[in-house]
C-alpha cells in the first residue's frame, strides 16, 4: 500500500460549514459543488478561477446534471429540478415529507440514468436508523431501495454499472457496503460488506470511482483520500491538508484532476482552509466522466 502526499491546493477557499458533491461539468469545463448550510449551489472555473453560487430555499445535500441540460437537486425539502439560466425551481416528489427533522444526503446517477440518493436525520443525534437509499427513474418513479440507515452516504457505481457501492459514516458502523446492480430495474441482492473502518483513523464519507474501477473514499477525520480496488484492499492513501474530506471527483479534460469537498470543525479558525474545495494530481490516475440525470 503506498501513501502519497501530492502539491494540494485549495481553488476555493468557500469556508463552508459543510461542501459536498463535486461534480465536473464535461460540457462546461467546471465543477459545480454544493454548500449544504448556506443553501447553495455553486460553480468554479478553474481556467478564470471564477466562482458563481445559485442561492436555494432549503439545505442541498447532493445533486446531479441533466442530460437534457440544468440540474436535479436533493435537498431537505426534497427533490427538484433547477434552470440556473432562470433560477426556476420545479417540486418532484420528497419521499420523507412525513419525516421533519431528515434531509436528503449524499447521491449519485447510476450509469443508466437514474438518480440515487440517501437521507440522514438533522440533527443527527440523538441517533435513529430510519433514513434510506432512495432511487429516483427519468420516468419520476421514487423506490425505496436501502432501509435502516443512519447517515447514508459514499454512493457510487462500478464503471459496467454492475456494482452500487453505499456506505454507513455513522460512527457505531463506519462501512463501505457493495451490491450486484442490475442496470435493467435497479434490483440490488448479493448485499455484502465491502470496507470496515473500524481499525482505520477515518470514516467513509463521499466517494467516486476511477477508470480502473477503483473506489476512492474521503475518509473523514484522517486528512486522506483512500483508495480501495474492486476486491476491497486497500492500495493507497492520499494525504491532504485538511482533517475532514467530505467527496472526491475527478474532472478536468483528462479526467486525471481530483477535486475535494472539506467540512470546518468546530475548532477551525479563519486561517484554516478547512471548508474549501481542493485540487490534486496523482501520477497515472485518471477517472470516468460523471453520468447524468436521464430525465
Amino acid at each position: 500500500m503506498s501513501v502519497l502526499s501530492p502539491p494540494v491546493d485549495c481553488v476555493v477557499d468557500a469556508k463552508a460549514l459543510v461542501a459536498e458533491c463535486p461534480v465536473w461539468c464535461e460540457r462546461e469545463q467546471a465543477l459545480f459543488w454544493a454548500d449544504i448550510y448556506r443553501c447553495r449551489l455553486n460553480r468554479y472555473d478553474p481556467a478564470t478561477c471564477a466562482s458563481r453560487s445559485w442561492p436555494l430555499p432549503a439545505p442541498l445535500g447532493s445533486f446531479a446534471l441533466r442530460r437534457q441540460g440544468g440540474v436535479l437537486l436533493a435537498m431537505s425539502t426534497g427533490l427538484h429540478f433547477f434552470d440556473p439560466d432562470t433560477g426556476a425551481i420545479e417540486p418532484l416528489v420528497d419521499p420523507e415529507a412525513d419525516i421533519p427533522d431528515t434531509r436528503l444526503n449524499d447521491g449519485k446517477c447510476d450509469r443508466a440514468g437514474n438518480f440515487w440518493v440517501g437521507s440522514m436525520k438533522d440533527p443527527i443525534e440523538p441517533m435513529r436508523a430510519s433514513s434510506a437509499i432512495y432511487r429516483f427513474t427519468p420516468d419520476r418513479r421514487i423506490e425505496r431501495k436501502i432501509p435502516g440507515r443512519i447517515i447514508s452516504n459514499g454512493i457510487a457505481f462500478s464503471p459496467d454499472n454492475g456494482r452500487m457501492y453505499h456506505a454507513e459514516t455513522h460512527r457505531t458502523v463506519r462501512s463501505v457496503f457493495v451490491s450486484d446492480h442490475d442496470p435493467a430495474d435497479g434490483r440490488l441482492s448479493n448485499t455484502r460488506v465491502f470496507v470496515d473502518t473500524h481499525d482505520m483513523q477515518g470514516r467513509p464519507d463521499g466517494a467516486a470511482i476511477d477508470a480502473s474501477g477503483c473506489y476512492w473514499m474521503a475518509a473523514i477525520d484522517s486528512a486522506s483520500l483512500m483508495r480501495f480496488t474492486p476486491a476491497g484492499k486497500l492500495d493507497m492513501t492520499v494525504k491532504l491538508p485538511v482533517a475532514w474530506p467530505t467527496m472526491p471527483a475527478f474532472g478536468g479534460l483528462e479526467f486525471d484532476t481530483i477535486y475535494v469537498t472539506t467540512l470546518r470543525r468546530p475548532t477551525s479558525t479563519l486561517s484554516d482552509p478547512d471548508g474549501g474545495v481542493f485540487a490534486l494530481r496523482v501520477p497515472g490516475v485518471k477517472g470516468l466522466r460523471e453520468p447524468r440525470f436521464a430525465g
